[in-house]
C-alpha cells in the first residue's frame, strides 16, 4: 500500500457509538496487531496511548479528509494524533481549506463531490 485517504473516519479512539458500536480496539471494532502487541482490546485500552504503535501502519502517507459542516470534523484532530500516534504519516485535509466548502459527513453524495474529488487526487499525486 502507498497511502491511504480516510474520508470523514469515525473515531476518537475508543469511542462508543449508540446504535453502532464501540470502537473497541482503538480506532477500530476489530482487532489490531500493536507493537508492543496487547492480546486484548482491554489490554489495549487499559495501554498509555503513546505506545499504541500499530507496525501496519508505520511511515504509511494517511489523508484524513473532513468536511467543514461534519460534526466528524469536530474530533479529527484526535484521529489525527491517535494515527500519528501509530506511526502513520497523517495529514488533515479539511476541505474549506482548500475552497471547498458547505460539505457535511456524506461527501460523496453532495452536489459537489467532484470537487472533493479533486482535493483528494491531488494529495494522491503530490504524496505518493
Amino acid at each position: 500500500m502507498r497511502a491511504l485517504v480516510a474520508i470523514e473516519p469515525i473515531g476518537p479512539a475508543f469511542a462508543t457509538f449508540p446504535g453502532i458500536g464501540t470502537l473497541d480496539w482503538g480506532l477500530t471494532a476489530a482487532p489490531l496487531t500493536y507493537d508492543p502487541p496487547r492480546a486484548s482490546a482491554a489490554e489495549a485500552r487499559a495501554a498509555d496511548p503513546t505506545t499504541l504503535r500499530v507496525p501496519a501502519l508505520a511511515d504509511l502517507p494517511v489523508a484524513l479528509v473532513t468536511g467543514g459542516a461534519s460534526v466528524f470534523a469536530e474530533f479529527a484532530d484526535d484521529v489525527v494524533a491517535s494515527l500519528t500516534t501509530a506511526g502513520a504519516a497523517v495529514e488533515r485535509v479539511h476541505l474549506p481549506d482548500h475552497g471547498v466548502t458547505g460539505n457535511g459527513h456524506a461527501l460523496t453524495y453532495e452536489t459537489n463531490s467532484d470537487d472533493t474529488l479533486a482535493v483528494v487526487l491531488r494529495w494522491i499525486e503530490e504524496t505518493t
